[in-house]
């Protein structure tokens, strides 16, 4: 008879254990874990011996991760029956992303909040400059900072031929910076938002948008700050307007116009198409390009008087050219010349019609010697286009200004030399009527008091003369043009 055997049994044996797997998501849990915190020590590392290093919230995604992988980790140990272990690995990991990424998030949001602090400052600086009426010392922040120290503020000369950042003539040719200047009593800024921008690797790049209110209406303006970091890769001072490209951007836009501004800009335009009228003038008829100095009750005379001359005489005077006599002067302009001395280049050099730019100085012997040789046949022309004449000798919009209660409207020009060289120049146009300038004077007062459209107060036709050219005489030698292809021409 055979032997009776046991059936096997399906539990294990005591003293012997049966294997159990860990979590596939506990070990990922600790790989991200792992994989933050080694990010953690490199970063800590750069900003011991470099002083800074960039910080992005994209360094998140790894916490993130982490603090899923363990929360998967738990639950399918859970649901093993026993055939998976790793809770105390996926508890670990978990407090490590959770703990360490939240601390991460708080560090990045309070250094980003900083930056646009210390950002926004700067350019809270910029505006009180502009806003002193001094552009030369706003200027200084929009130039790299290791160069600050070089520049003289006070010297726009200097300022003029920098190189480091935005130029001198973008900044002071900007709508934004021409509306605070124009508006230095009145104006008032009030700051909306800050964003973060794209950037170049090494640089960072913020946009600062204020709301901008003066007498002229409402605005609002997005100007940039960029940061940049030096050889040892420490962050430099902000540069404020200057982008990584070495340009100047600051925009403006128009919310709300009020009576004063919407006569601003229409005043604007006419003393531009005034001034370029002066100067197609002079080039067809030196006599009545004169007569545009004085004022425009004398010069309709004179203009009606050469009409009845053209009439009597018939057309055979009007080939005859016209002289300029210290007849042809009004009374108060006449009375201080030599007759037997008498000369046109006088006339506007009694009266302090040739300065030096930005000033009511005189220009110097030698210039004036110069500028009365070029009077005999001058030749001045618009330099609206753009044109550049090295680093920032260029004034490409004519600007309008309120000054000693009289509306001027500042036109940049050419004054062309021998050849092509050329000075460049602005020629000043003014409304020369006290009731128009009283009523843009009261308007200038009442500011956003004033914007009810039906209720705009109608002013006279105004009445331009040209009251004067602000010019250097500093002789520029445009670049030489060569034929296409390069010099060779091929």
């Amino acid at each position: 008879m055979n032997e009776l055997r046991p059936i096997p049994s399906s539990q294990t044996a005591p003293g012997q254990t049966t294997y159990q797997a860990v979590a596939g998501f506990a070990i990922a849990a600790m790989v991200c874990a792992g994989l933050f915190s080694l990010v953690m020590v490199v970063y800590l590392i750069m900003g011991a011996f470099k002083q800074g290093s960039d910080q992005s919230y994209l360094l998140l995604l790894l916490p993130a991760a982490g603090v899923v992988c363990a929360i998967l980790a738990r639950r399918q140990i859970d649901n093993s029956g026993g055939t998976r272990i790793g809770v105390q690995i996926s508890s670990a990991a978990w407090w490590i992303c959770f703990v360490g990424g939240a601390g991460y998030a708080a560090f990045v949001y309070a250094n980003q909040l900083f930056m646009e602090q210390d950002a926004r400052q700067m350019v809270d600086k910029w505006f009180a400059e502009l806003k002193e009426g001094k552009p030369g010392y706003a200027y200084i922040y929009c130039v790299e900072p290791l160069k600050r120290a070089d520049l003289n503020p006070d010297d726009i000369e200097s300022l003029s031929t920098s190189t480091s950042g935005a130029s001198y003539a973008e900044m002071i040719n900007n709508d934004l910076v021409q509306l605070v200047l124009r508006n230095v009593d009145n104006v008032k800024f009030i700051h909306r938002a800050t964003s973060t921008a794209p950037s170049d690797p090494g640089t960072q790049t913020l946009y600062h948008t204020y709301q901008i209110e003066c007498a002229e209406g409402i605005f609002t303006s997005t100007i940039v700050t960029t940061i940049t970091r030096n050889s040892k890769n420490q962050r430099m001072p902000w540069l404020v307007g200057s982008t990584s490209y070495g340009t100047f951007a600051a925009n403006l836009n128009q919310d709300k116009v009020s009576n004063y501004g919407f006569f601003v800009e229409r005043l604007k335009d006419q003393g531009a198409q005034f001034a370029n009228r002066w100067m197609e003038t002079q080039r067809a008829s030196y006599y009545r390009s004169h007569l545009m100095t004085c004022p425009t009750v004398h010069r309709y005379q004179k203009n009606e008087q050469l009409a009845i001359n053209y009439a009597v005489l018939g057309a055979q005077a009007m080939t005859v050219p016209l002289e300029l006599t210290i007849d042809d002067l009004p009374i108060d302009r006449a009375g201080n010349l030599d007759p037997a001395k008498f000369s046109p280049f006088d006339d506007l050099l009694n009266i302090g019609f040739f300065k030096k730019p930005g000033s009511n100085d005189p220009l110097s012997s030698t210039k004036l010697d110069q500028l009365r040789e070029l009077w005999k046949s001058p030749k001045i022309v618009a330099n609206v286009a753009g044109f550049t004449a090295g680093p920032d000798k260029t004034f490409d919009k004519w600007q309008y200004e309120f000054k000693n209660d009289q509306v001027r409207v500042v036109f940049p020009v050419k004054i062309m030399l021998r050849g092509t060289d050329y000075a460049l120049g602005k020629i000043i146009v003014a409304v020369e009527q006290p009731e128009v300038n009283n009523i843009l004077s009261g308007l200038r007062q009442e500011g956003l008091n004033s914007v009810d459209l039906e209720k705009r107060p109608k002013i006279p036709e105004p009445f331009w003369k040209v009251i004067g050219l602000e010019t250097d005489l500093e002789r520029i030698v445009p670049p030489a043009q060569g034929p296409p292809g390069g010099p060779q021409g091929s």
